[in-house]
């Protein structure tokens, strides 16, 4: 049986990619900006740790890694012909979150990061994608945070391939993880890849 390849960006431990790995996929490429964070997660999953180091060029994403880059850095393409079927991530949760009070959502830089999700998503062009984030991302900046989110990722570009099939808010402590995440969960509707 052919496992399905996972790519995954803000991966930061990898306490998602393991749980894709539990449930049979491939962990194929993982990235996050925390060098530490992805220590961990190369002796657990298995892929090869790479830093991009302090130059300002572009890494390109390479399979087998664990790319401790910033993903603005990141160059996806290479991935397009590795057969990844899903891209998961979860990108910087902390200006949705309604634990901050001055929550600032997509205005500042850290909350626009999202932006390298769905970029990646039209480099890759996987089949399927789980986005996931804080519940507090659907009630930022007064709901518009959630609402770009989403067009940005049903509207134009490559990105507009996708239809969402599940958007909201999940109570995972029913599956007996102990959190509350949002998630966007989408099929691929255009043929697949020749």
């Amino acid at each position: 049986m052919r496992r399905i390849k996972v790519a995954s960006i803000f991966s930061g431990a990898g306490g998602l990619d393991l749980g894709f790995v539990q449930a049979g996929y491939a962990l194929a490429f993982s990235s996050d900006i925390s060098k530490p964070a992805l220590k961990t997660h190369s002796k657990n999953l298995g892929l090869k740790l790479r830093d991009c180091g302090d130059s300002n060029g572009t890494e390109e994403a390479e399979v087998g890694t664990a790319l401790a880059c910033d993903a603005a850095r990141v160059d996806f393409t290479p991935l397009r012909d590795a057969g990844i079927g899903v891209l998961i991530g979860g990108p910087p949760c902390q200006d949705f979150s309604v634990v901050r009070k001055d929550r600032k959502g997509i205005e500042v830089k850290r909350g626009k990061l999202y932006a390298h999700f769905v970029r990646a998503l039209e480099e890759i062009q996987p089949e399927a994608f789980l986005f996931e984030n804080v519940p507090g991302l659907t009630s930022a900046n007064g709901g518009l945070a959630y609402k770009t989110i989403l067009e940005d990722f049903s509207g134009g570009g490559k990105a507009g391939r996708y239809k969402i099939i599940f958007s909201g808010v999940l109570d995972f402590s029913a599956f007996g993880v102990p959190q509350r995440v949002s998630i966007l969960f989408v099929r691929f509707l255009m043929a697949p890849r020749s």
